[in-house]
């Protein structure tokens, strides 16, 4: 007597994949979906004061469409704690795109210069 393997296995085994590779698709596109509360890290561009480019990461928490900084920038210009911003997904990367609401709050940032 010869088994015959039951074609109902494969075929969830087929739909399974089927829906890990689309769900993988869709948070590549669309990016991943956070829950409100959520912290994650976002990039804010930077000038230095040798006038090179780099980045600083800040963590910011998930409030509806945008983001709240929750932490104090120390090379990023123009952003304090608490303001509300807009980001954007970019190579599974998350950027600063705009602020959406200023908090009010200041932040002073001091540049010390040595005599050579």
């Amino acid at each position: 007597m010869v088994s015959v393997k039951k074609p109902v296995v494969f075929t969830w085994k087929l739909q399974r994949l089927f829906s890990v590779d689309m769900l993988k698709f869709f948070k590549n596109i669309f990016g991943e979906s956070f829950k409100e509360g959520e912290h994650m890290k976002v990039y804010f561009p930077v000038k230095f004061a040798d006038e090179t480019f780099g980045t600083e990461t800040l963590w910011c928490q998930k409030v509806g469409r945008y983001w709240r900084v929750d932490n104090i920038p120390f090379y990023a210009t123009n952003i304090a704690l608490n303001d509300l911003i807009e980001i954007e997904n970019e190579d599974k990367k998350y950027w600063f795109k705009d602020i959406v609401e200023e908090s009010g709050h200041s932040v002073v940032q001091l540049k010390y210069y040595e005599d050579k």
